[in-house]
C-alpha cells in the first residue's frame, strides 16, 4: 500500500503554487492581530491599476501559524469557488521569499493572503453602539432593507443574528 502524504503536506505543495507577486505589494499600517496572524492595510498594483488590500500574515514564532495560513488560504479559495460575495473578497496568496523581503522592509518572508479592502468599519465598532447590533442590518444586508419594514418583520431571527 503507497504511503499517503499527510494532510499538512499537501497544503504546504498548494501553498507554493499560489500566487499573486510580491513586487506588486505594498504593506501599510497594522489594522489588527490575533493568535496566529497580523493583518494590515495596503495596497496591490499591477500595471496601473491600484487597489487597497487586506493583507494577512501568519505569526513567525508561533507554533502551528504557519499551517493556519496555509488551511485559511484553501478555505478562502473554496469560499471564492463556491459563496463568492458572502465575505469579503479574497484576491489570492503571496509566498514572500527572503530575497523579496529585502526589497520591501515591511513585506517579510512566508505566506500573505489578501483581499480586497471592503471597508474599514470593524465588528469592534459596531459593538460600541449601545443599540448593537442594529447597526449592522445596513452594512450587512444593504441601503434597501433598512426602511423595508416588512423585511424585517419576515426576518426577525436573521435581523437578530
Amino acid at each position: 500500500m503507497p504511503c499517503e502524504p499527510s494532510r499538512v503536506s499537501v497544503v504546504k505543495i498548494e501553498a507554493a503554487s499560489a500566487g499573486l507577486k510580491a513586487e506588486w505589494l505594498t504593506v501599510g499600517k497594522q489594522l489588527g492581530e490575533g493568535s496566529f496572524g497580523v493583518v494590515y492595510e495596503g495596497t496591490m498594483t499591477k500595471g496601473k491599476n491600484t487597489q487597497e488590500v487586506v493583507l494577512k500574515k501568519a505569526k513567525a514564532k508561533v507554533q502551528g501559524a504557519e499551517e493556519m495560513a496555509d488551511i485559511e488560504r484553501l478555505i478562502n479559495e473554496r469560499v471564492v469557488r463556491r459563496a463568492s460575495g458572502s465575505c469579503a473578497k479574497y484576491l489570492g496568496s503571496s509566498r514572500v521569499s527572503s530575497e523579496d523581503s529585502q526589497n520591501n522592509t515591511k513585506l517579510t518572508e512566508g505566506l500573505w493572503l489578501i483581499w480586497s479592502l471592503e471597508g474599514k468599519m470593524t465588528l469592534a465598532h459596531y459593538m460600541r453602539y449601545p443599540s448593537f447590533p442594529k447597526e449592522l442590518v445596513e452594512p450587512l444586508l444593504g441601503p434597501d432593507l433598512r426602511g423595508n419594514t416588512t423585511v424585517v418583520k419576515n426576518n426577525t431571527p436573521a435581523l437578530e443574528l
